[in-house]
């Protein structure tokens, strides 16, 4: 059977039935973790309030966060606590602040050159810079092995609670050749629903251990046409990635010639385990830290596309505009349209310059309290259009409400093919 292929746009909703942590969970889980830093609410209030001027999210946040400086720790705590709690700011404005902070360890001379003009942080305020990058290695380990857990409890759970999620997938995957773009940092498809001769996502053996490179000549070579494979693209990270020098200094001297051999841009590029937990192989760093720029292996906090600078993420994000436009067909489940993600929001609505009008947009979201005309006015508000898509369809039942129904799996595929 000829078939055809289908983009898949999946957020963080599209894995919250299944138990994988959210924002909000994320958000409890740092800030437990940041506990034991002394003093570090105090900055991170500095740091929110002295740089409301620069950044505009958080300028609309000015009036929670103001005057709170010289606060004693604990009110401090309290007061950034009460902030998380109501959704004011989430884990991504935490690991943004930490990372600004870090630019800031020798005074104002020492800024970023785009946080130097607006914003004055009192020296005793400031520490060394390794107190920050201590901060974010543990905090994205944290994240990993929060994320790494659900996906073992799911793993535990796939032939019965959520057997209808794996059916889902595997019945899709038989209609469709996919092209996943997920910002997850989860490997659900690739070890658990995949098999490893269905898909790519770049990766190619580099060592003995099971190691895998990015290679972008290969990867690019499957955008050729009648391409017969799936394709998984981790647009914001994944728990099996680290920073390819970090696990060198883990490894040892020798742990290959092929790494002494490599380009110093490409030891900072990222490698894939294929294991389902990387913490089976990492010691020590997970963050690699380099002229004053932060390599991990996930994408988070603010100016996404900025930080896209090594493999895979500049190859995924430069393949963008060939997988949104080689299918008219979008299927988009739990995500947002945020400002965060505008790099993202772009391709989605130039899907109408791309098929000229014919593109076919299904989305799956949760929000019972609002009808479908409402919906589809915020997503053409948000993604700043003069008119929405002419094909789109909205379901707002959720994921697994849907899905379990046997029609709906039937209403998806009636869409796309008609």
């Amino acid at each position: 059977m000829n078939k055809k292929r289908l983009t898949v746009l999946l957020g963080a909703g599209s894995v919250k039935e299944i138990g994988l942590p959210q924002t909000e969970k994320l958000t409890d889980l740092l800030i437990n973790n940041i506990n034991f830093y002394d003093n570090l609410h105090q900055r991170l209030w500095v740091f929110f309030n002295s740089n409301c001027i620069h950044n505009e999210k958080l300028l609309n946040k000015k009036k929670c966060l103001l005057g709170l400086i010289g606060h004693s720790k604990k009110q401090a705590e309290i007061k950034l606590n009460n902030a998380f709690k109501k959704k004011i700011i989430n884990f991504e404005d935490l690991i943004f602040a930490v990372e600004e902070l870090y630019s800031a360890n020798k005074g104002n001379s020492n800024y970023r050159n785009h946080l130097k003009d607006f914003i004055s942080i009192d020296e005793k305020y400031v520490k060394k810079p390794e107190y920050y990058i201590d901060i974010l290695n543990t905090s994205i380990k944290q994240i990993f092995k929060k994320v790494s857990k659900s996906v073992n409890e799911f793993d535990k759970k796939k032939d019965n609670e959520f057997k209808w999620y794996i059916e889902f997938w595997k019945k899709l995957s038989d209609e469709y050749y996919l092209d996943i773009i997920s910002l997850n940092y989860d490997n659900i498809f690739e070890c658990l629903i995949f098999n490893k001769n269905e898909y790519e996502n770049g990766f190619y053996p580099f060592s003995k251990n099971s190691v895998f490179q990015f290679n972008y000549n290969k990867f690019n070579n499957t955008f050729k046409n009648d391409y017969n494979k799936h394709r998984v693209i981790r647009l914001h990270g994944n728990i099996n990635y680290d920073v390819m020098i970090n696990y060198a200094e883990a490894r040892g001297p020798g742990f290959s010639a092929k790494f002494d051999n490599l380009e110093y841009f490409e030891q900072l590029d990222l490698i894939l385990f294929k294991n389902k937990n990387i913490y089976n192989y990492t010691k020590g760093n997970i963050c690699y830290f380099k002229n004053n720029h932060l390599f991990s292996p996930i994408i988070t906090g603010f100016n996404k596309e900025e930080k896209m600078i090594q493999e895979p993420f500049c190859s995924y994000y430069s393949l963008l505009p060939k997988i949104f436009s080689q299918s008219e067909n979008l299927l988009i489940i739990g995500y947002g349209f945020n400002q965060n993600d505008i790099h993202l929001n772009n391709f989605i609505k130039r899907m109408i310059q791309y098929h000229n009008k014919k593109e076919k947009i299904y989305i799956i979201d949760y929000n019972k309290c609002m009808d479908e005309t409402n919906f589809k006015e915020q997503i053409k508000f948000k993604l700043d259009l003069k008119n929405i898509f002419k094909n789109f369809k909205v379901d707002l039942n959720g994921f697994s409400n849907g899905i379990q129904k046997a029609k709906k799996f039937d209403e998806i595929v009636n869409f796309f093919n008609s």
